[in-house]
This record gives structure tokens, C-alpha cells and sequence, in this order.
């Protein structure tokens, strides 16, 4: 189904729907079953209900609400100053865009950070939830802790040189009272799924973690040709390339 133009209320019906939106002002109800989405213009709001939904935003201004289920939704790099709400069930959010905000909800969630963050913020990160590295080296990840928050940032690899490219050259994503009894695995690699539907995966420990935030504390990120480490003195990058290598293994559900 395709919804076009502004201010539309679609209802699409309690089976396994296909919606594309593009315009203003609507509202789309997928109702039940495993739906699918793409939302593109700006002002949209979307409420996926019931069922394990699969929502993509690559517009502005806009509300996703994943609703019960096991939803991924997922933040475009273009998308921008939007709330994404996973509601109950493990859903995967895939972080993106400028000045989006994240909850995930009830359940276990995960977060995927990837290049495509440009500026993030998720409110509700959880310990029984998963922060996933997707596709970014070590060398190019700063942590900080600011009160009881915890703030990545990201050397994305520009696709121009154009001033706004410079601009969002380095995204940034915060996960709000992380370090309150909030510590969230921080998950660097994992396996393909078996048959059980359970993952091998590798995660930094809370002291990596801890070790990290103070080895860059008091530093500025700046980016060189290998990174954000390039810039550190000879101790701090020993520290940081240790801390990188103190992790965990285990096996479990994972995205």
C-alpha cells in the first residue's frame, strides 16, 4: 500500500502489510501481523501495533511506534529529528540521523551503531540490553562519561567534501544514565546464528569500559588518517589498544 500526499489516516488491516508513506501529516496504522514500511516526508506518525515489524524512516519530524512485538526499526543516515519507540518485545533499533531519540521499551533490546549515526540519543538503555558496533573500527570510537551518561562518538567516513559533510563528520550517540546501574552489553562481534537461534559474541568487560572513558578522558576527540587514537600520547593509546582486548565471551540471543 501506498499512501501519498498530507494529512491521510490509513488503517492497512490485520495481515502482513507492505506501506510506503511519502507526504505530510499522516498517520498509518499497520495493525497486526508482520508488516513492513517505509516512511519517507516529514510530520508522519506510524503505529506498527501487533506483530514483528520491520520500519524504516528516511524522513523528518516523525513518531515510530513499534508497538508489541519483535520490531527493528531502523534510523537512515538522511533521517532527522525523530522518536523511535520500540513499545514491548525485543526489538533491534538501528541507530541513524540527526537529533533522533531512541526507547526501547519493555524487554531486551539492542541498539546497532554504525556510521550512519550523525547525532543520537537513546533514553532508555537498560543493563539486560545490547549496545551492538556495527562496521566501525576500534581506532575510529571515543568514549566519554559525562554524569552517569555515556557518550560515543563515531569517525564516519564523509561522502564529500562539502561543508555539511565536514559538519557531520563525527556523529555522536548518548545513552542516558548508562552508568546509574543502566550498563548495557557493549557487543563488538558476533557469530552467525545456529539452529537454536542463539549467537557466539564477543563484548568489552565494564572495567575495558571503565579503562576506555578514563584513558580519553581529558582529550578532545580529533580526527587523524588512523582514527581518533593518533592524536593521544604514546601511554594513552597503550592503554586504549589494552582495554580493547579485555573482553568477555558468551552465547546467547542476540540480534
Amino acid at each position: 500500500m501506498v499512501t501519498s500526499g498530507n494529512f491521510n489516516r490509513v488503517v492497512t488491516g490485520d495481515d502482513q502489510d507492505y506501506s510506503v508513506t511519502i507526504g505530510n501529516n499522516n498517520q498509518v496504522e499497520l495493525g497486526a501481523g508482520n508488516d513492513f514500511a517505509n516512511v519517507f516526508g516529514n510530520y508522519n506518525r506510524i503505529n506498527a501495533g501487533a506483530g514483528n515489524d520491520v520500519v524504516k524512516l528516511m524522513g523528518y519530524h516523525t513518531v515510530l511506534n513499534g508497538g508489541d512485538g519483535d520490531d527493528h526499526l531502523i534510523a537512515t543516515a538522511i533521517s532527522k529529528f525523530s522518536q523511535f519507540n520500540g513499545g514491548e518485545g525485543r526489538d533491534l533499533m538501528v541507530l541513524g540521523g540527526y537529533q533522533n531519540t531512541f526507547k526501547g521499551g519493555t524487554d531486551v533490546d539492542s541498539f546497532v551503531v554504525s556510521g550512519d549515526v550523525i547525532d543520537n540519543l537513546v533514553e532508555d538503555i537498560r543493563s539486560e540490553d545490547n549496545i551492538v558496533f556495527n562496521g566501525i573500527d576500534w581506532q575510529k570510537l571515543w568514549f566519554e562519561r559525562s554524569g552517569y551518561d555515556l557518550k560515543l562518538s563515531i569517525l564516519r567516513d564523509p561522502s564529500n567534501d562539502s561543508d555539511q559533510s565536514k559538519f557531520e563528520h563525527i556523529g555522536s550517540v548518548t545513552f542516558s544514565d548508562y552508568f546509574n546501574g543502566n550498563r548495557a552489553q557493549v557487543v563488538i562481534g558476533m557469530s552467525e546464528k545456529g539452529l537454536s537461534g542463539e549467537r557466539e559474541y564477543t563484548m568489552l568487560s565494564d572495567s575495558a569500559i571503565d579503562a576506555l572513558v578514563q584513558a580519553m578522558s581529558g582529550f578532545e576527540p580529533q580526527a587523524g588518517d588512523n582514527g581518533f587514537i593518533d592524536s593521544l600520547e604514546s601511554k594513552s593509546q597503550a592503554a586504549i589498544s589494552m582495554a580493547w582486548s579485555d573482553v568477555v565471551h558468551k552465547k546467547g540471543l542476540m540480534v
